[in-house]
């Protein structure tokens, strides 16, 4: 006899609900009860890139709280190089992560970071983005790029390296300029 699903499982519906949808109605159910990033059958590698694109689509939206559900509770982001004020930044955890993106949506009237290329190397997804932005009090407009280095890690992002030279960026994830995918 086959062990039937709980309804923890199940995203809180249970088996005899989704019994009644058919098999196909109740895979599509399921479906929809996994949070964001969660591996459902597809290539990991696949899930990542996916993770990855769906928190800079939530960036690029301006929804704080959508972009931080794509993160681990203790994520790092760290900026490793490109800062105006010279050095490293580095924020842990997703509270004062979000409290950064806060700051950064007030300073600026537009800021998009469009994927150009994405690609995974290990448990690390290297991202290449064009920055586009305009300051909301000085109208200062900003186009270049950046490298993203983004390790996932139980269906989360857990560390973020952001990098001014994209080729850096690729450097360091081992992947040349004409070897990453889109």
């Amino acid at each position: 006899m086959t062990p039937r699903p709980s309804n923890s499982t199940l995203g809180g519906k249970g088996a005899s609900t989704l019994a009644g949808m058919g098999a196909r109605g109740a895979r599509r159910q399921r479906r929809r009860d996994y949070p964001p990033g969660a591996v459902i059958g597809r290539r990991v590698s696949q899930d990542n890139i996916e993770l990855v694109r769906s928190a800079f689509d939530a960036w690029n939206r301006g929804e704080i709280e959508a972009f931080a559900d794509h993160v681990a509770e203790d994520v790092v982001w760290l900026e490793v190089s490109g800062r105006p004020e010279g050095g490293d930044s580095e924020r842990l955890g997703r509270d004062r992560m979000r409290q950064s993106l806060e700051s950064l949506f007030e300073a600026w009237e537009s800021y998009h970071l469009q994927v150009e290329r994405i690609h995974e190397v290990g448990d690390r997804v290297v991202a290449v983005v064009r920055e586009v932005a305009r300051g909301r009090a000085s109208g200062l407009e900003i186009d270049s790029r950046w490298g993203y280095l983004v390790t996932v890690g139980g269906g989360q992002i857990v560390r973020i390296e952001a990098y001014r030279d994209a080729s850096l960026a690729l450097q360091i994830a081992g992947v040349g300029e004409s070897g990453i995918g889109t």
